[in-house]
C-alpha cells in the first residue's frame, strides 16, 4: 500500500542534465532512455550503465505495481549531488530532498546510488 520514491546519484544524459549539481525530479513514467554516470566513481572494470534497470529500476518497479506488489511509484524519481560534503549534505540536499519526497506523499525512498 507504500508509495516508493526512487533517488539515484546519476545525472539525466542531457547537455543540462551533465551540468546540475541539485537535487531535482524527473517523472518515474516514462522511464528515461539513459542516464549519465561517467563523472561518477564506480567500478567500472566489474560492471557498467549501460543496462539502465540494473540501477535505476523503474521498470521492475512499475511492473510490481501492476502486479500489485507494490502500492504505488512516485510520480518523479529525484537525482541527488554526489558533493562529498557532510555540510552540505545535512544542510542543504537533505532537507531539499525530503521535501520533495513529502511533497509526492512517498512512504518509502530507495537509494539507489552507483
Amino acid at each position: 500500500q507504500s508509495r516508493l520514491a526512487v533517488i539515484t546519484t546519476a545525472m539525466p544524459d542531457t547537455a543540462e542534465g551533465r551540468s546540475r549539481r541539485d537535487v531535482y525530479a524527473l517523472p518515474t513514467s516514462p522511464p528515461p532512455k539513459a542516464m549519465y554516470t561517467a563523472e561518477l566513481s564506480w567500478d567500472k572494470l566489474s560492471t557498467h550503465t549501460a543496462d539502465l534497470g540494473s540501477f535505476l529500476p523503474l521498470a521492475a518497479l512499475e511492473e510490481r505495481q501492476t502486479l500489485g506488489e507494490i502500492g504505488s511509484l512516485s510520480p518523479s524519481f529525484f537525482t541527488v549531488p554526489t558533493d562529498y560534503s557532510q555540510r552540505n549534505t545535512q544542510e542543504r540536499d537533505a532537507p531539499l530532498l525530503l521535501e520533495k519526497l513529502r511533497g509526492e506523499a512517498a512512504d518509502i525512498a530507495l537509494l539507489v546510488p552507483l
